[in-house]
């Protein structure tokens, strides 16, 4: 016999990069770098990373000391609070 879980929940989650009014969906972020979910050119700048989960909203700044260079989707960043946006 087969029992189904009526109590299951498929959360809803978006992750970007914002930097100025440009908005970059983002694939996976982690302390020291993200990944673009398309290949994008971003120079070397500060952003914010805004994740929401289930209408839960947590931002945080990086600085991007490399960029990203044409055709790559991973990139290093530096984190730091949202407060500091723009002081990192």
């Amino acid at each position: 016999m087969i029992s189904s879980n009526t109590n299951s929940h498929s959360a809803e989650v978006s992750l970007e990069l914002l930097i100025g009014m440009r908005k970059i969906p983002l694939a996976q972020a982690a302390h020291d770098f993200g990944i673009a979910t398309i290949p994008v050119e971003i120079p070397v700048c500060h952003g914010v990373v805004v994740m929401s989960v289930d209408g839960c909203v947590e931002r945080f700044s990086v600085f991007l000391p490399e960029g990203c260079g044409p055709g790559k989707t991973k990139f290093p960043w530096r984190t730091g609070s949202a407060e500091n946006a723009g002081q990192i």
